[in-house]
């Protein structure tokens, strides 16, 4: 059987019989056309970057910037004026900022060369630059919706199936659960200020929005993971 019309492949010299009842199927090209992303021809030229590095580091710097949260939410809720637990909420405070710059940072690298690593690879469906793939985090009003749009559009692009005709519709549940997470995470604990006359209060603010931030942690990192492999596995076929 012929894959492409559907119907059965006749011997040469007769008509083929075609089903009127079935429509015929495209081919793969023509459910999602090879046309060539408008991407800058010196990226084209570029060469591949592996990103393993940059998701350990960002992964490490997360995961203290979470629990330490998670350990200055601890002590505000315990209410206790202990010499030790004053002694560990100030080296918490400390590892908490660090954590959250190197986070940060390791982040939204991984976050340029990742949509670097699209153009060079010459995947459709990038419609940012790599710059503003990390610019739109610090724009106001449009990081609540950008930043998400950038991700996704990376991850699409990364996914080997894109272009292919394979499933060019599907997608991840961990983009929107980290991006809803994350939201949720910065909405409560940036007001839990104020509720600062009851400390135990602000506590539990807090410590239900760094919980979210955690599911946002975890979210992100294996998005991040699952980009890096998609995109190792399109450069070695490439």
């Amino acid at each position: 059987m012929d894959p492409i019309l559907n119907h059965e492949v006749p011997p040469d010299g007769q008509s083929p019989e075609i089903n009127p009842y079935q429509a015929p199927r495209a081919p793969p090209s023509q459910l999602w056309p090879q046309l060539p992303p408008p991407y800058p021809a010196w990226s084209q030229q570029s060469r591949f970057e592996p990103l393993e590095a940059y998701v350990w580091i960002a992964s490490i710097a997360i995961f203290l910037f979470v629990a330490s949260g998670l350990v200055l939410d601890t002590v505000i809720l315990l209410a206790v004026h202990h010499p030790l637990l004053q002694l560990l909420s100030a080296l918490a405070t400390l590892i908490h900022s660090f954590a959250f710059l190197m986070a940060g940072i390791f982040f939204l690298v991984w976050v340029h060369r990742a949509a670097r690593n699209v153009q060079t690879l010459g995947r459709p469906g990038l419609h940012l630059t790599p710059g503003w793939c990390v610019g739109w985090f610090f724009v106001p009003v449009a990081s609540l919706v950008m930043p998400y749009r950038a991700l996704s559009q990376i991850w699409h692009a990364s996914d080997p199936g894109i272009g292919l005709g394979i499933q060019f519709w599907r997608t991840t549940p961990l983009l929107p659960l980290w991006w809803g997470t994350y939201l949720a995470s910065s909405l409560l604990t940036r007001s839990s200020a104020l509720f600062a006359s009851n400390l135990k209060v602000m506590g539990t603010v807090e410590l239900i929005g760094n919980l979210l931030g955690a599911v946002a942690a975890l979210s992100i990192t294996l998005v991040m993971r699952e980009v890096t492999t998609n995109q190792r596995k399109i450069a070695s076929t490439s």
